[in-house]
């Protein structure tokens, strides 16, 4: 579907790849999930991407257009769960195996559905435009990512990349204060210090997490290997993984875009 191996990158890449005795690819997804699981935003409304030309475009929405929707009362307007149609068809730990391969095969079965589905002509044009913002589409992998994560986890499946599989029961552990700590946004500029106060907590569960776990032995496996992939990450660099992430979108982009706007696409400009 998305060739990775043709991306090309720098032979400070190739040479951890060697070191690690892994792949390119293997290095590069490791490290794309690991940073994409640091930034799992608190709620879906935070996922929310404003554009010039459509207007605001609703974390929400996404989430429906991957998970699914139930009908009305009268049967329409249901949309289809692309999540449970996947569960059907393969094996969860062969998911979970190859995870962002199916994260990525989960985006292209929800746009398909636009394009290809009941979709009013109104909702493409508004995907065409959207699909050709960057931004726009790493807002939709990381929902990809966080979903598809969430689904598995109340299957009682654990997670392959250790440090989503934390953040995750992280963020569900810590609902009630996650509501507290965003109840009483009201300005841009309250979410952001919101946000900054998330984030921070996060990084302190972490610290603790890696701590306790190796020090008791409770679960040092899980410890080790989430300070395996925060070490992958750092090796690889984060301008790398947006580099990386960056050459997908455009293979999306290049998928799916018939009616390109005549927009000059931006760079990722969000985390």
């Amino acid at each position: 579907m998305y060739e990775l191996d043709e991306i090309q990158v720098g032979n400070r890449i190739k040479m951890i790849a060697e070191i690690n005795r892994m792949s390119v690819t293997e290095v590069m997804v490791k490290a794309t999930v690991t940073m994409m699981a640091t930034v799992v935003k608190p709620r879906l409304k935070d996922y929310d991407v404003y554009l010039m030309e459509t207007g605001r475009i609703k974390g929400v929405t996404i989430r429906n257009k991957i998970a699914g929707r139930k009908p009305w009362k009268d049967g329409t307007h249901g949309i289809t769960d692309h999540i449970n149609n996947m569960f059907e068809e393969y094996e969860l730990e062969v998911i979970n195996e190859d995870f962002f391969s199916h994260t990525l095969e989960l985006i292209d079965r929800t746009l398909k559905a636009i394009y290809d589905g009941n979709h009013g002509q109104k909702v493409k044009e508004i995907y065409d435009v959207a699909l050709s913002h960057p931004n726009f589409l790493y807002s939709m992998l990381q929902i990809g990512v966080r979903l598809l994560g969430q689904r598995l986890q109340d299957k009682n499946i654990e997670l392959k990349n250790k440090t989503l599989d934390h953040i995750l029961q992280e963020i569900k552990k810590k609902r009630n204060r996650i509501e507290e700590l965003f109840k009483s946004v009201r300005t841009a500029e309250d979410l952001k210090q919101a946000l900054i106060v998330y984030y921070d907590e996060i990084n302190v569960y972490f610290d603790e997490f890696l701590d306790r776990d190796v020090t008791e032995g409770t679960k040092w496996k899980s410890a080790l290997e989430i300070a395996g992939e925060k070490a992958m990450l750092d090796q690889v660099g984060e301008d790398n993984v947006l580099y990386f992430i960056g050459q997908i979108i455009f293979k999306i982009q290049e998928r799916f875009m018939i009616n390109i706007p005549l927009i000059r696409p931006e760079a990722i400009t969000m985390k």
